[in-house]
């Protein structure tokens, strides 16, 4: 039975080594150690400043190597190690900002947003004030990349153009672009709901009725960008 299980999670790591390759030789190794680590945390640990050195030249690398380390950690928080572990990783992604790229930007704002879900669950990040700026910084981040009124331009094409193979190419290249920023003003919308209800959360355990709050309700308010409407509710 050991053997079985040992050939499945070796065939799960090939198939996840062979559908993210990229290209530079350094930033494979990287990722596949990451993946190698999916059955002892600790060795997970330990990849973390090899990690660290992707960012921002490989961002979609980096995305993708600390998703695997986050899905770890969060199943055992309770482990002093693995909660500091858990600590720095959330640390270093709110210093990061989205990739311009927006389909890399799609997984990182999702991949941020999770992150910032299961932080709020310790009470280190819950209960810390700058905490709070840092996840309105983010929130104005992601006000900064919605556009207003934005309709959707990607579709289904219908296209009957027979000998122009080029022109066909370039339509239906234009068209995955299209539903790529289609996809991620969605992610933004979505994300920016999401965090102004943390902000109201946070807010309601620091109220400005005291006056030591004060300048942190307005912190946050400024840092994300709140409209008057959004700012009487903290």
């Amino acid at each position: 039975m050991k053997t079985i299980v040992k050939i499945i999670a070796l065939t799960v790591l090939a198939t996840n080594v062979l559908s993210i390759a990229f290209a530079d030789a350094e930033t494979n190794g990287t990722y596949l150690k990451v993946l190698q680590a999916s059955n002892n945390i600790q060795d997970a640990i330990q990849t973390l400043p090899a990690v660290e050195k992707l960012w921002p030249q490989e961002p979609e690398a980096y995305s993708k190597s600390v998703n695997q380390a986050f899905q770890m950690f969060r199943t055992d928080l309770d482990n002093p190690d693995v909660r500091q572990a858990f600590l720095n990783l959330y640390a270093s992604m709110m210093r990061k900002s989205c990739p311009t790229n927006e389909g890399q930007g799609i997984f990182w704002i999702e991949l941020k947003r999770d992150i910032i879900s299961n932080g709020l669950n310790l009470d280190e990040i819950r209960n810390n004030k700058s905490q709070g700026v840092d996840i309105a910084k983010f929130t104005g981040e992601i006000r900064s990349r919605i556009i207003l009124n934005y309709s959707n331009q990607g579709g289904m094409l219908s296209i009957s153009m027979p000998g122009h193979p080029e022109i066909i190419k370039k339509l239906v290249d234009e068209n995955e672009r299209k539903k790529i920023t289609d996809n991620f003003q969605s992610t933004l919308r979505a994300t920016d709901q999401m965090l102004v209800s943390i902000l109201r959360d946070y807010s309601s355990r620091f109220p400005s009725s005291n006056p030591t709050n004060a300048n942190f309700i307005k912190q946050i308010s400024d840092a994300a960008h709140l409209t008057v409407e959004e700012r009487e509710k903290l």
